[in-house]
């Protein structure tokens, strides 16, 4: 076996140990997945800006309620001219990048590898450390892989170190925020409010605080499932296969988790 070919962006499920003793090397789909994920992404961030699960309900049980007469985060907000940050900048996170420009957005980034320039002026982006990111960004969108070093990447200090009118997204995996810290950061008010297609636990239990809160919206795991995203995976994953065979170099091998 020379090839073990994901399907999806992540690769968290994989035996590790037996799939390095074999020597095989795996490759995942995340060129496949990225627009997809990131159409999610600026999707979740609309709908927590705009409250709009809010307003579809209040239609379909007849209030016709204006959200600006609900409260402080009944204001609905704009996406464009406010400040983004990337954490991550894969394929996912430069799509996000290449979509927000269509917004006018700042978008900073924050990655454990280095890019070249070019990539950024392209993607209009700038390189800062997390702690600049967390500080200045309207909106944290985080998509990383899930590792040793992932989990619980966004926790009670990054929580607190954002802006307290700050949105937290996260499409890639749920225990790269720690969901305890989460919560209690939205009851206290250090963050105005949460787009999450990913929880720590999947299903989302329905006795999760986090189903209760106006101003958190949950999606289950679907970031990744356009038809479009199945048609390219597929093409991506015969060709890779096509690659494997003849001895060529394959694409989007991963670094597999210590």
């Amino acid at each position: 076996m020379k090839l073990l070919q994901v399907m999806s962006a992540g690769f968290d499920q994989l035996d590790v140990p037996t799939i390095r003793e074999m020597g095989i090397e795996v490759c995942n789909n995340s060129p496949a997945i990225a627009r997809s994920v990131a159409e999610h992404a600026i999707g979740m961030m609309m709908m927590v800006y705009k409250r709009l699960p809010q307003g579809v309900d209040g239609v379909k049980v007849g209030t016709w309620q204006k959200p600006a007469k609900s409260g402080d985060f009944g204001k609905v907000y704009e996406l464009s001219g406010r400040t983004v940050g990337i954490i991550g900048l894969g394929n996912i996170g430069t799509w996000v990048a290449r979509m927000l420009q269509g917004f006018q957005t700042t978008t900073l980034y924050t990655d454990i590898r280095e890019f070249p320039i070019e990539h950024e002026r392209e993607l209009k982006v700038t390189r800062v450390s997390m702690d600049e990111l967390l500080d200045r960004s309207d909106i944290v969108t985080v998509h990383v892989p899930l590792s040793s070093s992932t989990t619980g990447l966004i926790g009670r200090p990054e929580f607190s170190a954002m802006k307290s009118d700050a949105i937290f997204i996260n499409t890639c995996r749920g225990p790269v925020h720690n969901e305890s810290d989460l919560i209690d950061s939205l009851n206290r008010g250090l963050i105005m409010g949460a787009g999450l297609d990913v929880t720590q636990i999947e299903p989302t239990p329905l006795d999760s605080p986090l189903l209760k809160m106006d101003n958190v919206v949950v999606t289950p795991h679907l970031a990744g499932s356009s038809q479009e995203r199945v048609d390219r995976a597929l093409v991506f994953s015969f060709e890779n296969a096509r690659r494997a065979l003849n001895g060529e170099t394959l694409e989007n091998a991963v670094q597999l988790p210590d």
